[in-house]
């Protein structure tokens, strides 16, 4: 079982459509987001997930860290906007994020399986 949770995380990992305040601590992120809805963890790596204003959010810790946040609408599609605002308003920490850097991110659920 703890092969299949260490696969899963690093398959977690691999993926992300936009990257949130990375290096937080596990109470700093229950802070941020509240009480997580599911939590999973295999030797030093932890993952929790959240739903905070109709997002899932997915954060993967290694030694209690934040080392990666994923995104995703409870139902639809993140719009431009809507991951613009998440950028600027929710993870920028004083710093500025446009649409051309966010129309570079791509969600997995765009890719087409052959």
């Amino acid at each position: 079982m703890k092969i299949i949770s260490f696969c899963f995380c690093i398959l977690a990992l691999s993926v992300f459509p936009c990257y949130a305040r990375l290096g937080e601590t596990v109470d700093e992120c229950h802070k941020r987001y509240g009480e997580p809805k599911t939590t999973g963890e295999s030797g030093r790596a932890k993952l929790e997930s959240f739903i905070v204003n109709n997002f899932n959010i997915i954060i993967i810790y290694w030694d209690q860290k934040s080392v990666s946040a994923t995104y995703t609408k409870v139902n639809g599609k993140i719009s431009m906007d809507e991951t613009i605002t998440i950028l600027n308003e929710k993870e920028a920490d004083g710093k500025t994020w446009g649409k051309a850097f966010a129309s570079s991110l791509r969600s997995p659920a765009d890719e087409k399986v052959p």
